[in-house]
């Protein structure tokens, strides 16, 4: 596998306020791990520091449904 780069891909289930917990996972080398974060410095540190190939992100809609 020498000269070949190394694919990470980085999930971010994101919390609506910061007082819950986003979920985070990581897929390397066929193997996923996850966990939970609370801070937002918390996922952007571990989640950049891996230089990932790609980050999908789920984030809550801001806006509010109209009550008829």
């Amino acid at each position: 596998m020498s000269g070949l780069t190394e694919n990470i891909i980085i999930g971010i289930d994101l919390a609506g306020i910061e007082t819950n917990p986003t979920g985070w996972a990581m897929w390397k080398n066929k193997v996923i791990s996850t966990c939970h974060l609370h801070e937002n410095k918390q996922i952007l540190d571990r989640s950049l520091t891996l230089k990932p190939t790609l980050i999908a992100i789920d984030a809550p809609s801001a806006c509010r449904p109209k009550v008829l």
